[in-house]
């Protein structure tokens, strides 16, 4: 999935829109014909729902002549279910980069950033590359920490869905977030909170950045499958990565195992 914080288009005059809407589809639809009778190419277009039955709509788009612009915002405003337009304007010919949805969301309550892989190279791989083992514990750590924070978020989202079991909310909540949101996509192999739990990661966002290995090259999410498991079950574990995609393995696989209480 491509997110379009920006759109690089040589030689064009590309813009964007943001629109607000009260109401979905229909009316949805009815602002994107007014767009493409007026411009000559539509690059991206995305909406979600906002409160109060109201949806924001954005628009990349290109035209000959960026007159016409005010023209079709107007146009677009006449609608009686547009509640406000904002242009988006290049600040060099050819780029156009959306800086007004910040601060980005997910969900309500959630503020979000996004790091690509030139950015989360450099923390996971740079750093080890300097730092050597003092780096990787720090990245376990950190993943320990965001792991437990995720978990307690995921159990709120089970609680207002009525789902009280843990093991189904790993299942149903926390693994299909995780592939949503760009980490990776987890296969249960079996879950057994009270002993060992096997989980296999395919696309690891960690992993795929560190390949060629001759071990294993997982420490952030190794801390934060074990941070998840802590704070969904209540229970400390270790977490061992058998198998990596960056030493040639075709996934990577994780034992969690509790750690036994000390009588």
């Amino acid at each position: 999935m491509d997110i379009s914080r920006m759109i690089v288009k040589r030689g064009v005059h590309v813009y964007g829109l943001l629109i607000v809407i009260e109401g979905f589809m229909k009316r949805i639809e009815e602002v994107l014909r007014r767009i493409s009778g007026v411009v000559s190419n539509i690059y991206f277009v995305n909406y979600h729902p906002l409160p109060n039955d109201k949806s924001r709509l954005i628009v990349y788009f290109d035209v000959k002549d960026p007159k016409v612009i005010d023209e079709m915002v107007s146009d677009i405003l006449r609608l009686g279910f547009v509640e406000d337009v904002k242009v988006l304007k290049p600040k060099i010919p050819g780029l156009l980069i959306d800086t007004e949805s910040f601060p980005l969301r997910m969900g309500v309550k959630q503020r979000a950033i996004v790091f690509g892989d030139i950015i989360y190279r450099g923390l996971l791989r740079e750093s080890r590359r300097r730092f050597g083992s003092t780096a990787e514990a720090f990245l376990f750590y950190l993943g320990l920490f965001s792991g437990e924070e995720a978990a307690r978020s995921d159990m709120e989202l089970a609680f207002q869905l009525n789902i009280r079991d843990p093991v189904l909310v790993f299942s149903t909540i926390t693994a299909p977030l995780m592939k949503a949101l760009g980490y990776c996509s987890i296969e249960i192999v079996k879950i057994e909170p009270e002993n060992t739990s096997i989980i296999r990661v395919y696309d690891s966002f960690e992993c795929e950045i560190g390949k060629p290995s001759d071990k294993p090259f997982s420490h952030f999410l190794r801390g934060f499958i074990a941070g998840l498991f802590s704070g969904l079950f209540k229970q400390k574990y270790t977490v061992k990565e058998t198998k990596c995609i960056a030493k040639g393995d075709p996934y990577c696989e994780f034992i969690i195992t509790r750690v036994q209480p000390v009588l």
